[in-house]
């Protein structure tokens, strides 16, 4: 071992490289410190009071945040168990859950709505689960029922990025349903601030999110200028994301910065909109956008529809309405894409 000698990493230096979701561009390579890591790790376990007997059930990839820091450091720290799989398989997770009683579910709401379906196809015992705890996408009522009524157990949101680990989190004391409309209030050691879109310096209830703390990156991998392009002179990393302040000193994300659409001098949801119509049973895939970039664009959605019926907008269109918060918030035009349908 004297080949090892002083070969230590100090706690500031880099330690890992994480990768970003690439959903808004290229993958990009995220420098993180043993220090950023324990903090953003440690916010996340204090919120959820985790103990050492914590059983996570892992979905997310391991070379992504979520997956490394929540999913498998989190049970280091504590001293608890990590099940993981080498890829998704809904039925071998629920496997998984039974075997080592597992009492916190970790995924996005894709991947929990298919796990759902799949206990109910086949169902296991699932009795030790506590916890389903979500993110990397907005997270609907019918979610936080369907978790519920199949497993359960609360359900609880997470908001974060690949930069900063978990920033948000919905709080053990907030009701059961909050997860539906908040992603919630800042971990320990980290800020959060809402500006208008245009003007950095005035704070708004809905706009352009910036976060800073403890757990910020050293950088991207061979692109540390674009990641300094990002913060302010006070240390503000700006996000990309435009979020709505949810009256408890949290916040809900509403979707990217550069798709937003205003309507009637308020921001459509977008990423909400679109998660709603994804659970339209014909619609595989959907995209909404404002054609011109200018306020009060028209809202259209180009869907991608399964094969069979395709979805109608007479019975898309209600749903839109009776479910998003934001009036004025449907889409006025629908193109379904035939020649791109899907199993």
């Amino acid at each position: 071992m004297g080949d090892l000698e002083g070969r230590q990493l100090r706690p500031d230096e880099p330690f890992v490289v994480l990768f970003t979701s690439g959903t808004t561009g290229f993958s990009k390579g995220v420098v993180h410190s043993q220090n950023t890591v324990h903090s953003g790790v440690r916010g996340y376990v204090d919120t959820f009071l985790l103990r050492d007997d914590l059983v996570v059930a892992v979905t997310t990839p391991l070379v992504h945040y979520s997956g490394f820091g929540q999913g498998v450091l989190a049970g280091v720290m504590l001293g608890g168990t990590v099940a993981f799989q080498d890829g998704p398989d809904h039925s071998g997770l629920l496997d998984l859950v039974e075997r080592y009683d597992a009492t916190l579910l970790y995924g996005p709401p894709p991947t929990l709505s298919g796990i759902a379906s799949a206990q109910r196809a086949d169902p296991h015992d699932v009795s030790s689960l506590r916890h389903t705890v979500t993110g990397a996408a907005p997270v609907l009522q019918e979610l936080v029922d369907e978790l519920r009524d199949t497993f359960g157990a609360r359900t609880y949101s997470v908001w974060g990025m690949s930069e900063f680990g978990p920033v948000t989190i919905s709080r053990l004391d907030y009701n059961q349903d909050w997860a539906a409309h908040s992603h919630g209030r800042p971990i320990d050691s980290m800020e959060i601030r809402i500006d208008m879109c245009h003007d950095p310096d005035v704070r708004a209830t809905v706009g352009r999110l910036r976060v800073r703390g403890a757990s910020q990156a050293l950088g991207y991998y061979k692109q540390q200028e674009a990641f300094d392009s990002e913060l302010t002179g006070e240390g503000w990393f700006d996000t990309g994301d435009v979020a709505r302040d949810d009256g408890r000193g949290g916040i809900r994300i509403l979707g990217r910065a550069k798709d937003t659409i205003l309507r009637d001098g308020i921001v459509v949801p977008m990423a909400e909109l679109e998660a709603i119509i994804s659970r339209h049973p014909q619609v595989a895939d959907i995209a909404l956008v404002g054609p011109s970039g200018q306020v009060d664009d028209p809202i259209l959605a180009f869907v991608v529809p399964r094969r069979g019926p395709s979805p109608r907008s007479r019975t898309s269109t209600p749903t839109c309405a009776s479910t998003a918060r934001t009036p004025g918030s449907t889409p006025n035009a629908w193109n379904c894409s035939r020649s791109c349908r899907r199993p």
